[in-house]
């Protein structure tokens, strides 16, 4: 292995995303950071939203993909979605927080995504 061969450590790596060779393969790091695959290969990190005021948001303890669509749990129980995601634009614009008030209190343990094709 050379010097420049960095060997990755994946806690989960999730599929779902993937449909009819479009979308991106998604990736959680023993670091609980995301990355993605685009079906060329290419790996990259995706930075995570940033609560008001440069908050804190937690860490990724959970990911649910579906095609066209992306969903993150983080260990503070807030939920994320990545808002335009498309065939033509598979990592979106940006993060939306999803609001869960009626579940305040109540911990948040794993999201499911789910697509209909």
């Amino acid at each position: 292995m050379s010097p420049t061969t960095r060997v990755w450590k994946w806690s989960n790596v999730f599929g779902n995303g993937v449909y009819m060779k479009h979308g991106l393969l998604w990736l959680l790091d023993m670091k609980k950071k995301l990355y993605h695959m685009s079906m060329k290969g290419k790996l990259q990190g995706l930075e995570m939203p940033v609560g008001g005021r440069d908050a804190d948001v937690g860490s990724v303890v959970h990911v649910a993909p579906a095609p066209e669509a992306l969903w993150v749990l983080t260990s503070k129980g807030t939920l994320y979605g990545r808002s335009n995601m498309s065939s033509e634009n598979a990592l979106g614009q940006h993060w939306d927080e999803i609001p869960l008030s009626p579940m305040d209190g109540k911990p948040k343990l794993s999201v499911r995504a789910h697509a209909s094709v």
